[in-house]
């Protein structure tokens, strides 16, 4: 099968069921007038290791037809975090992916615990078991479509990671107990819990 990229044909669904599994990242921001935003992303990945840091894909708009809220409040306050979903927190990560209006905090519609991070001002969840405190580096805008949807990627510097100590064996993160859950395509989501070691070529 062969699918060409043009607004005729339905190609969304097979581009993004074959990059996967993705990784998500929770990312809380801060409006100018202090509300809370908390919001899924699957298009989120680590872009770098020294400096260490991140890239976010907001694309679209949202339900006030503006930028999403993520976007908007991270180029105001130049920070946010990165909160790790793990297979506990799918159900209310799920939830927190509804299109709220501006000025709704999704942490305060779903009863989600917030409590404060190390170096910056943007609260981070208290149930996530790890965390990576960012200021932001850059924000790109990309082409958009013929739909005029805009897209952009945010990229931030890393600088503290929060780690809960009972996710830790003999100093190393223990995906065991960390229960990692990843994107897949159409609605499904999968839960990380196979690994396998490879030896790098010397």
């Amino acid at each position: 099968m062969y699918v060409e990229i043009n607004d005729e044909n339905n190609w969304l669904k097979h581009y993004k069921s074959i990059i996967v599994p993705r990784p998500i990242g929770w990312i809380t921001s801060l409006s100018s007038d202090n509300v809370v935003n908390l919001a899924p992303y699957s298009f989120y990945n680590a872009i770098s290791t020294t400096p260490p840091m991140v890239v976010i894909g907001p694309g679209g708009y949202s339900k006030s037809g503006l930028n999403k809220d993520t976007l908007v409040n991270i180029e105001n306050t130049k920070q946010f975090v990165c909160n790790f979903v793990n297979w506990e927190l799918r159900d209310v990560m799920n939830l927190s992916s509804y299109s709220y209006n501006k000025n709704e905090s999704e942490p305060d519609k779903l009863n989600i615990q917030l409590e404060d991070s190390i170096q910056v001002k943007v609260p981070r969840v208290k149930l996530s078991p790890a965390h990576f405190e960012c200021e932001l580096y850059k924000i790109v805008e990309l082409p958009s479509d013929s739909k005029g949807n805009p897209n952009h990627i945010i990229i931030g510097n890393i600088i503290g990671i929060n780690i809960d100590d009972s996710m830790l064996n003999e100093d190393k993160v223990d995906i065991s107990k960390l229960k990692p859950i990843a994107r897949m395509g159409y609605d499904d989501y999968a839960l990380i819990n196979t690994i396998f070691t490879m030896d790098r070529p010397r």
